[in-house]
């Protein structure tokens, strides 16, 4: 991803947009791109967490792993508990 592009979506998550829609046939690339956004304190200065829905998953946090380029969500019982 081009820096231009980074600095866009980091400046989309510093005016605390609640959330992102991407159409990518390309999910853990995308992925991984937020990840290395929110992680980049140059670009962003408050940490987030990276949150994604499924159809089959439903919404669950991410812990993107660059090396096996999968993503791996939390426990089931615990997807939703920061709502409470």
């Amino acid at each position: 991803m081009k820096l231009e592009e980074k600095k866009y979506i980091a400046d989309l998550f510093k005016a605390r947009f609640p959330f992102l829609y991407i159409a990518s046939w390309e999910e853990n690339r995308i992925i991984e791109s937020i990840s290395d956004i929110v992680a980049e304190a140059d670009l962003i200065h408050t940490k987030r967490n990276v949150y994604v829905w499924g159809v089959t998953t439903g919404l669950s946090y991410t812990k993107f792993h660059i090396n096996t380029l999968n993503h791996k969500s939390s426990d089931q019982n615990d997807r939703c508990s920061f709502l409470s």
